[in-house]
């Protein structure tokens, strides 16, 4: 009977009364993964909202396919905030096979604090090969190493003429190690314009080395430790 579908009355209430075309703040409800379904239908396909926030609920990899689904040829979604869930790698990988379809228009993707490992980040890079919209991509707060560093580096430098932000800040595995990665890759990549290596182990004397290297180039923000307001505007 009708009591095994799912319902979740105050959710699908307050969805009723968001204006089409808006952004959809839905952020710190104690949402699960049923409730995925609610927001696809109510949300993205019903009010084509252009931004949709659901940082710091249950979110796991099972509600990411049920949303990507959705994603596929949608061409009103300019933001999506998944900031604080547990995507884990599993999640970002189905994420990541549908911005590889370039059938859809997501600018703006919020991954921090999602448990994502550098396992997570191959599939990001493989994205990065070959999506042609994304311009901001969150991944703080995540497992990340060097080895997703070396990864992200080596795609942004040969093959991504599109990223503008991308945050690793912190990822405290991240070490002095990933700074000669990310100097070639700043002088390779002509798109990014802000880096966020803020709380990972990196030295004040690294954090100094790729300032110097961002120092040539026009209007790049870069944050690290050493400086809280990040900009030296060259």
């Amino acid at each position: 009977g009708s009591s095994s579908i799912y319902h979740n009355p105050h959710l699908e209430d307050l969805l009723t009364l968001c204006k089409s075309n808006s952004i959809i703040d839905l952020s710190v409800r104690e949402l699960i993964d049923q409730d995925m379904s609610i927001i696809v239908q109510r949300a993205i396909i019903d009010k084509k909202c252009k931004g949709l926030y659901l940082t710091g609920n249950k979110f796991s990899s099972e509600s990411i396919s049920i949303l990507s689904d959705a994603l596929y040829n949608n061409l009103t979604l300019i933001e999506l905030d998944l900031s604080d869930n547990h995507i884990s790698d599993n999640g970002v990988k189905i994420l990541m096979d549908i911005l590889s379809t370039n059938k859809l228009i997501l600018k703006k993707l919020h991954l921090g604090s999602n448990y994502i490992s550098d396992n997570g980040i191959s599939y990001v890079s493989d994205m990065l090969k070959i999506n042609q919209t994304l311009t901001n991509l969150m991944l703080n707060r995540n497992n990340i190493s060097n080895r997703g560093v070396h990864l992200l580096s080596n795609v942004l430098a040969l093959h991504n003429n599109t990223l503008e932000v991308l945050s690793l800040a912190s990822n405290s595995l991240i070490t002095d190690s990933s700074i000669d990665l990310l100097i070639i890759m700043l002088k390779h990549n002509e798109t990014l314009k802000e880096l966020d290596i803020k709380y990972c182990n990196v030295t004040e004397i690294n954090n100094l080395r790729l300032r110097q290297i961002v120092n040539q180039k026009t209007d790049f923000k870069l944050y690290t430790n050493t400086n809280d307001n990040g900009c030296f505007l060259s």
